[in-house]
């Protein structure tokens, strides 16, 4: 089954108002620093681009959005 970030309940809140290709998942921390540009680089918010996570559709921790339903009342 192919996973497609934007039908994932992971995508961090803030950042699926931003373009897809800045969504954060919140399921992959990740610890400060940016290699050699910039040993104190921490991303915000602190966890792993989707776009990393879910290789060629197929991540491994796909939740799917539960949508709720309309009681009429």
């Amino acid at each position: 089954m192919t996973t497609y970030c934007r039908d994932c309940s992971y995508v961090h809140t803030d950042t699926r108002k931003q373009e897809p290709w800045q969504w954060r998942c919140v399921r992959v921390p990740v610890e400060p620093g940016f290699g050699f540009v910039d040993p104190d680089h921490a991303p915000n918010p602190p966890y792993a681009k989707c776009s990393s996570v879910n290789v060629n559709g197929e991540c491994p921790m796909f939740e799917a959005v539960r949508v709720l339903e309309k009681v009429d009342g």
